[in-house]
């Protein structure tokens, strides 16, 4: 590693930063400091590649986005600033240089467990062990075996995951689902008319042989619960009518009752 001097506005973000492809953080709790004193702490970059070629004097910002967003909106408003710190890392290292990006995020603000996802998902792409991210970062290989489990989920899932639209217990047991099953609990999610099974209430029609997902049982308790059957239904529902195209027991039952009078 090596220490240098570089112009922010040289300086671009790397893709192997966690926070890459995301909008610009906020930086209105550093921008007084960087204002009145510069950018004190040294950013985490690479040298700028083009064509396989060095770019001289310029730099990817591995980990330091903050601090260097934070510059370049002093620059922007006439602030007279001295170039920057950077670390330079070495060239093709690409795991050393995610594991900075995390590290540096995990000690300022710990990011959401999606995040950490991508970030160890990259890792492991790199070659590294559950072992090995467990040892760099603290933490237990039961979590970063949980937290990579987050990979068996449908992009949508993890996204309302993201967002903080499902808790931790429905993400757990929906890591357990197939495919299949978390299509038709996103179809549950989707449809005003049915509530979605949420955390314990998954498990048990995750793990039953036939697969299906079932909506929790909160109706009045003078309204039977019927299951709908075949392949096409996938859901167990508090309903009033059947299916379209079928016709329930009940109700068949009723009507043969009424002609034989």
């Amino acid at each position: 590693m090596r220490l240098a001097f570089a112009d922010p506005r040289a300086l671009r973000l790397s893709p192997l930063n966690m926070h890459h492809g995301r909008p610009d953080p906020d930086v209105s709790d550093i921008l007084p400091s960087v204002r009145r004193r510069g950018v004190l702490l040294a950013l985490l970059v690479l040298e700028t590649m083009a064509d396989g070629v060095v770019v001289p004097d310029h730099f990817d910002v591995v980990a330091g986005r903050r601090r260097w967003t934070a510059a370049l909106a002093a620059l922007g408003e006439g602030v007279e600033l001295d170039p920057v710190p950077v670390a330079i890392l070495e060239p093709g290292d690409d795991a050393a240089a995610i594991e900075a990006s995390l590290i540096e995020n995990l000690n300022r603000l710990p990011p959401d467990e999606v995040a950490c996802w991508e970030t160890f998902a990259r890792l492991t792409k790199a070659g590294r062990t559950v072992e090995a991210i467990a040892a760099t970062f603290g933490m237990s290989e039961a979590v970063v075996k949980r937290t990579l489990a987050l990979g068996a989920l449908l992009p949508r899932i993890r996204a309302l995951y993201r967002r903080e639209a499902i808790d931790v217990a429905t993400v757990r047991c929906l890591t357990l689902a197939s495919k299949a099953q978390q299509e038709a609990w996103l179809a549950l999610f989707d449809d005003p008319e049915q509530r979605a099974p949420t955390g314990a209430q998954l498990k048990a029609p995750i793990r039953t042989p036939s697969g299906r997902i079932r909506t929790p049982p909160s109706p009045p308790a003078s309204r039977r619960c019927r299951r709908w059957g075949g392949a096409r239904w996938l859901c167990w529902t508090w309903a009033t009518a059947s299916p379209p195209g079928r016709t329930s027991r009940s109700a068949s039952g009723r009507a043969a009752r009424r002609s034989s009078r």
